[in-house]
């Protein structure tokens, strides 16, 4: 069809997003559809480029990873710039070709097709390559989402069908070549091209085909008739960032991942936020023998087996859209969304019609209550703030001031990385400098998440939970983003119910802000994130690269200020890094703090003394604060004499004192190890006075239901606990392990 003759829709028409990551499997999708549309223009900062058209009833948007880009991390970008230039879709497919097991459970083939769901514990992909290296083995961790039920549901009517009856992958592709007489290289390749090996046999070393490999070492398979149908297998598909190339290593990881059916390196990095159901076509045995002469056909017919599966799927094609009104799709049409326009007090109200229409103003209040979650502030409201006159030099630093300076912005993107050692103060130095520009408002809007790796639960330790409070912090801050949020995401609530919130959802929010932020600077301070999973943080930190050059696109402020220790170290294109060690101001915060708390003697040994614990703490803030009540208890028993060879003695490193301040105080020992076992191992976090009885119970048989006062409970704490744990300022009122603290025990205990 000539390309003035394709049809041009709005982008809120397409309701179905299919992601191929190579570019024969975007052209075998392409070449699928049963009429292609006019191109549109994709969002500002979205490079990805679209294929638009009509499968089976359905407006289809197609992309394609950048040209020698695969991996986990480049599918979820062009999944999250997708989803912001196409804000109406909600089927999401994800097409290509794969490596496959071969078993004698599963006679997979060269061109069969794998349709991804789950099995026993599994979600139907898991990632086999997340996880830790311990002393004996891999550890596997985190779960992958399963496809949406609508997806299942069609699959399993599709196999059921497929028991009397062929698929269309066949007719599909006869249909797709009488039409692209071009397209040779998609036709399917004779039996004989289809060679399996023996596992332990290594291909050929040094040749491109495996035309000298010893075909004696090949499989001996039964013939399959009719040998030009591909068979359709539905199983648990194995991802990861590495081609598997090893077939002894391939088939150790399938039995480990619960009977993986094929191997791929995208579907990982979407399962959790671009909801999807994963097809691939077999174009090789994931061993080392090379074979590409089915690439071509095994794109062709995953790509022709997710054309039959729409068909199963509810029409998706409800309006062309006008472009003129906004509109949530939902179940197949489009639902005009009342205009707002007025605000009172930071709550939106509509055309004077609250009393009469309610409805979008509840829906709101519901979204807006469904994005917080507990405790989502506990780790910015428990820490300690600075003490006086300290950590103010951070706002007079070069690089703060450079951050600073809208006219470098195109230098450094508005990103500021503070790294440091853990118990630098890194968290209370961001801490001090958000709330003195929250105070001040002098930079416009500030928001903030700390990230919170001691938390029971997920969400604190996850980007979705900094996600979900970011979100909420910015329709709180700023009242007019109220009307572009419940247009976005009004038909996630029904019936005071709401979908679980996800990343793509929540980052497309973010970038429409950044885009629209007019004249209205934005700062956000996020901390801690090395507590968070690595591979999580790294998403996060690429969208986060996304949005600042976004806003440099778009001539907006926005800046963005993150904390993080040294390791693991990830890299970023533009952006000013400070470090808390050698940082003049950081030294000089440490010496006026212990000046300040071992004040009580001018003499000469005194000062020597508190210039050797200022140099020996090198820069970290937490061993200062754990060595002076030492020093000072020393000093109050009048051995001033004994002091310095006391700090001689105490480790330089933070996990040696915490070691040594457990096995060196013997004082009520056995209550000690209760509480912190108790702190460590509860199913929740415990209150004070839960924690007093548990203690208390546990290691005396004279004790008294009769609940001493809060003050004599908190001492209790901090006496047993040697100064590890504390009193949490936030709600609910729980004990909690000073920074740092919980690691190192949970690390002793395993």
């Amino acid at each position: 069809m000539a390309h003035e003759a394709r049809k041009r829709l709005d982008h809120d028409a397409y309701t179905v997003a299919w992601l191929c990551p190579l570019e024969v499997e975007m052209s075998a999708a392409r070449y699928l559809l049963d009429e292609e549309h006019q191109r549109l223009h994709a969002a500002a900062g979205d490079r990805n480029q679209y294929v638009l058209g009509q499968v089976n009833g359905h407006n289809v948007v197609i992309a394609s990873l950048s040209a020698g880009y695969q991996g986990t991390v480049s599918a979820a970008t062009v999944a999250i710039h997708l989803s912001r230039t196409f804000p109406s879709i909600r089927l999401r497919l994800l097409v290509g070709i794969g490596g496959g097991v071969p078993s004698k459970k599963n006679d997979v083939r060269l061109g069969d097709v794998v349709v991804g769901i789950p099995t026993d514990i599994y979600g139907g992909v898991v990632q086999y390559d997340l996880g830790k290296q311990t002393s004996t083995a891999f550890e596997r961790k985190g779960f992958l989402s399963p496809p949406p039920t609508e997806w299942l549901q069609a699959a399993t009517l599709m196999k059921s069908d497929h028991r009397i009856a062929a698929s269309k992958v066949s007719a599909f592709l006869n249909e797709m070549l009488e039409r692209y007489p071009r397209l040779t290289e998609y036709k399917r390749p004779p039996p004989d091209r289809d060679v399996l090996f023996e596992p332990d046999y290594e291909h050929a070393k040094e040749q491109d085909t495996c035309g000298r490999c010893d075909k004696t070492r090949a499989e001996k398979r039964s013939k399959r008739e009719p040998f030009d149908e591909p068979s359709i297998h539905y199983g648990l598909i194995a991802s990861g960032d590495r081609v598997m190339k090893d077939a002894a290593e391939r088939d150790r990881i399938s039995t480990e991942c619960g009977g993986a059916v094929c191997f791929e390196m995208e579907a990982a990095g979407l399962m959790n936020d671009f909801c999807c159901i994963v097809i691939r076509g077999i174009s090789d045995y994931a061993d080392s023998h090379k074979n590409d002469d089915w690439h071509a056909y095994a794109a062709a017919a995953a790509a022709a087996l997710a054309k039959e599966l729409l068909a199963y799927m509810e029409n998706g094609v409800a309006s062309q859209g006008n472009g003129k009104q906004g509109s949530i799709y939902r179940h197949g049409s489009l639902l005009p969304i009342p205009p707002f326009s007025q605000e009172q007090d930071g709550i939106i109200t509509g055309h004077n019609h609250v009393v009469d229409n309610p409805k979008p103003w509840h829906t709101y209040q519901t979204l807006l209550k469904s994005l917080s979650f507990n405790r989502q502030d506990a780790r910015l409201l428990n820490i300690r703030a600075a003490y006086r006159k300290t950590c103010l030099w951070l706002l007079e630093q070069a690089q703060f001031k450079e951050w600073r300076d809208s006219n470098k912005v195109r230098e450094h993107h508005g990103f500021l990385w503070i790294k440091g050692k853990p118990g630098s103060g890194k968290s209370t130095l961001i801490k001090t400098v958000y709330d003195k520009a929250k105070k001040e408002r002098t930079h416009g809007t500030t928001i903030a998440y700390f990230f919170n790796a001691r938390a029971p639960g997920l969400l604190e330790k996850s980007s979705l939970g900094m996600y979900r409070s970011l979100v909420h912090q910015l329709l709180q801050a700023l009242p007019h983003l109220q009307e572009h949020f419940i247009e976005r995401f009004a038909t996630k609530e029904t019936d005071g119910d709401v979908d679980e919130w996800t990343i793509l959802e929540l980052q497309g929010f973010l970038v429409h802000v950044v885009e629209n932020l007019r004249s209205q600077p934005l700062t956000i301070f996020i901390d801690a994130l090395d507590e968070g999973e690595e591979d999580d943080v790294r998403r996060m930190v690429m969208f986060l690269e996304e949005l600042a050059q976004t806003s440099v696109i778009n001539g907006t402020r926005f800046k963005i200020c993150l904390s993080s220790r040294h390791y693991p170290h990830i890299s970023i294109q533009k952006g000013v890094s400070l470090t808390m060690e050698g940082q003049t101001g950081h030294h000089d915060d440490i010496v006026t703090y212990v000046k300040n708390h071992l004040n009580e003697d001018e003499s000469p040994q005194m000062e020597e003394l508190r210039d050797k614990l200022c140099r020996k703490a090198l820069g970290v803030f937490l061993w200062v604060v754990l060595v002076v009540p030492i020093l000072k208890k020393l000093y109050d028993h009048g051995r001033l004499a004994t002091m310095a060879e006391r700090l001689n003695e105490i480790p330089a490193e933070l996990d040696d004192l915490f070691a040594e301040i457990l096995a060196r105080d013997t004082e009520n020992k056995d209550e000690s190890i209760l509480l912190l076992q108790w702190t460590l191992f509860a199913e929740r976090p415990l209150s004070p006075i839960e924690l007093f009885f548990a203690v208390t119970a546990g290691s005396s048989e004279d004790w008294s239901l009769d609940a001493p006062s809060e003050g004599t409970i908190k001492r209790y704490i901090l006496n047993c606990s040697k100064g590890l744990a504390e009193v949490s300022k936030s709600e609910p009122v729980t004990i909690h392990f000073i920074h740092e603290t919980h690691a190192w025990i949970e690390s002793r205990s395993t």
